[in-house]
């Protein structure tokens, strides 16, 4: 529906104006509905390791990409679930963190790859990266 002539702004008075197309309202909420698809979930597993600045998924390790050395490692987890996910390696490891950061949903230790993969798929961690030096 198109407004008279008369009504049009004086600036845009002759030119034609477009219609407003039908669907408009139903391509906002598919689009909507695809970025609620595509955010990321609350609860996820992280993307990979952060190895010396680089990513590396759990297919990359799997495959021989690259191997994890025993290092020192820092886990970023949900802070609800920070308790239960280190009483989750003591079981299945008998691993204990060398730093269990109080007021921060962290922890760091010694970790091997088999503890780095099962990190890596827990819906608990956000986070996993080597515990290197600090340069500045």
């Amino acid at each position: 529906m198109s407004l008279p002539r008369s009504s049009q702004p004086s600036l845009f008075r002759g030119l034609p104006q477009l219609p407003r197309p039908r669907c408009l309202r139903s391509l906002l909420l598919s689009a909507a509905a695809a970025l609620l698809l595509l955010a990321p979930s609350t609860q996820a597993v992280p993307a990979g390791l952060s190895l010396h600045g680089m990513t590396y998924t759990i297919e990359d390790i799997y495959s021989g990409v690259v191997e994890i050395e025993t290092g020192s490692f820092i886990a970023v987890v949900n802070k609800e679930h920070k308790d239960a996910v280190l009483e989750e390696m003591d079981v299945k490891f008998g691993w204990k963190p060398k730093k269990k950061f109080s007021r921060m949903a962290m922890f760091a230790g010694e970790m091997n790859q088999e503890q780095v993969l099962w990190l890596l798929q827990h819906e608990d961690v956000q986070s996993l990266e080597n515990d290197g030096k600090v340069r500045a």
